[in-house]
């Protein structure tokens, strides 16, 4: 938040900053206001002298401060000073410690005597405890500079919609094939349009934000690129995901972004085929270019690669993972986004007994041929004693989307 008596807002290479005027002292940005636990934090302040230097024997421009209980509690603060500027850097980083959970406010105020570019977004960073990582950390939270010659053509290409993601607290890190996305500590590779709208879909707009109160097993049936999987195993109270994806690509795709995070990885079990209702071996023609998106046993496309698939019943497949997580004491929650497959699972499921063991359901239903709906997978749920939240939108022909919880 910025005042616009001090300041007036501008954009260079699309990233939004604010002015400050000469003769206008005050503070010239502040907020976002932040609910922080305890624990180590910097600000990074993104400060540059704006034109032509008024006073070349000023030595200090303000001050950057954060502060807690509206401005009353002072919790850190440092001079903007005319050194800082010498050897061209124009991040100031503020750095404090908590020791009780708090709600903080960074700002910057400006003397007046020079204007000054700031960049409006402030933000809390979480530090590591060991201080050799902060600088990495630190960096990690920066958009990358644009006019930098070493950034790949895809960055280039999608730079609008990262920056975008970006201001939603994702960090952006330009990698050789791509780049790598920084989610809470989650690390995943984007290279398409489409890794970038899944991301989008899941981390931002949220629809499988699950936070089980006991141990659970998760069973994810559509991997795609493990986004979900690792979203789920980042939970505490997740345990064990089990994930399934027919394609081989996809697979090796959501294994590599697995791969990236080693902290998470032990609790991932990948599975390279689909789930049905039976066990067989198909060719299933996709449309090129679109592996991970079309596969179902209701859609298959008119021309496109022909690509082998393994398909297992639901039943067997998942019979033996529901039994021991439950000999452990787990609780059972399924993820499915497996492009009409879900119909064929659910009934597998029913036949044997299985459907009333889950705890909870977050379930995409896609039309099929057979004129299947989203009722088809609600009803039994509603037998079962779910509760079911449906967020299907009122129009023919479009995906549904349901969450179910067991109400005993």
């Amino acid at each position: 938040m910025f005042d616009p008596k001090f300041v007036t807002e501008t954009k260079i290479h699309d990233k939004t900053y604010v002015v400050t005027r000469k003769g206008a002292p005050g503070h010239a940005v502040w907020g976002n206001y932040v609910r922080l636990e305890p624990g180590r934090y910097c600000v990074d302040f993104d400060i540059s002298l704006h034109g032509e230097i008024c006073d070349p024997l000023a030595k200090q421009f303000g001050f950057v401060d954060v502060v807690a209980d509206w401005g009353r509690q002072d919790i850190a603060k440092a001079l903007i000073l005319a050194e800082h500027f010498a050897n061209g850097d124009h991040h100031f980083r503020l750095e404090f410690e908590l020791a009780d959970r708090v709600v903080v406010e960074p700002r910057v105020y400006v003397d007046g005597i020079q204007p000054l570019l700031v960049g409006e977004k402030l933000r809390p960073i979480r530090l590591s405890d060991r201080r050799e990582e902060d600088e990495a950390t630190v960096a990690a939270t920066r958009f990358p500079d644009v006019t930098s010659p070493q950034l790949p053509e895809f960055f280039l290409s999608n730079v609008d919609r990262l920056r975008e993601m970006h201001e939603s607290r994702i960090w952006i890190i330009p990698h050789e094939s791509g780049i790598i996305l920084d989610v809470d500590g989650i690390k995943l590779q984007a290279s398409t349009p489409d890794d970038i709208r899944d991301v989008e879909h899941i981390y931002i707009s949220n629809i499988y934000n699950l936070f089980p109160p006991r141990d659970t097993c998760v069973i994810d049936i559509g991997m795609n690129l493990g986004l979900t999987t690792l979203l789920f195993a980042n939970r505490a109270t997740v345990k064990e995901v089990h994930s399934f994806e027919p394609f081989v690509e996809t697979y090796q795709r959501a294994m590599a972004n697995i791969s990236l995070n080693p902290h998470l990885a032990n609790k991932i079990t990948g599975y390279n085929f689909a789930l049905s209702d039976k066990d067989e071996e198909r060719i299933v023609r996709i449309e090129n270019g679109l592996p991970s998106v079309v596969f179902g046993l209701f859609h298959d496309a008119a021309a496109g690669t022909a690509m082998p698939i393994s398909i297992r019943d639901s039943a067997s497949a998942l019979g033996p993972i529901i039994e021991r997580a439950i000999s452990r004491g787990l609780k059972i929650v399924a993820k499915l986004n497996c492009e009409g497959s879900e119909y064929a699972i659910f009934e597998s499921l029913e036949n044997a007994g299985l459907l009333q063991m889950f705890s909870a359901f977050m379930v995409e239903a896609h039309p099929n041929s057979d004129f299947k709906d989203v009722t088809d997978l609600t009803d039994p749920l509603l037998k079962h004693d779910f509760v079911v939240i449906d967020r299907t939108p009122r129009r023919d022909g479009v995906n549904g989307l349901f969450y179910a919880v067991r109400s005993s």
